[in-house]
């Protein structure tokens, strides 16, 4: 019985973990909806300009391969708030990545380093333009990880679209 009510307090902390882990991805889910309806018109067939494209006012970044908006989430500590829009029609720039990661070393302990390398394309929905800008590299991943014996897991380096906004964003 005493192994009960001990077990108990840490039962009821896992299950509120895992309550607000599902709570946060919900709200997360909320907030792209609008803009995964959109998204179709976003990235309608449209003219391909060869100058690139000012990455300016309020942006919203896609995944090529799903079509999927990446959650604002990813990269918003990283931007000023005034460029991160809350309605569709808001929407003055599109950017998409085609995202792959890319070994570049290992660890003496196990896995892999891996650096995240994307190439972008900025749209401006509203003008049905598109441009490309080539490759950006995410920051590479730590030089050396601490880890217990048995963590054999990839270490990934900083995102690419983090990089990439903090360069061209205007």
């Amino acid at each position: 019985m005493n192994f009960i009510l001990r077990l108990l307090p840490v039962a009821l902390l896992i299950a509120f973990a895992i309550y607000q882990t599902n709570k946060k991805e919900e709200r997360i889910e909320q907030r792209l909806a609008p803009f995964n309806a959109a998204s179709v018109q976003y990235l309608a067939e449209a003219k391909t300009v060869k100058n690139r494209l000012p990455v300016t006012g309020k942006i919203l970044v896609i995944d090529a391969e799903s079509g999927s908006p990446i959650p604002f989430e990813e990269y918003e500590n990283q931007v000023n708030p005034k460029h991160i829009p809350f309605h569709p029609e808001e929407v003055d720039t599109v950017v998409l990545q085609e995202c792959k990661w890319e070994k570049i070393g290992f660890y003496s302990g196990g896995g892999d380093g891996l650096q995240e390398s994307c190439e972008f394309f900025v749209g401006k929905p509203k003008d049905g333009i598109w441009s490309s800008w080539g490759e950006t590299k995410g920051s590479m991943p730590p030089e050396e990880v601490r880890r217990r014996r048995s963590s054999t897991s990839d270490v990934k380096g900083g995102r690419a679209i983090v990089e990439f906004l903090r360069v061209n964003l205007k």
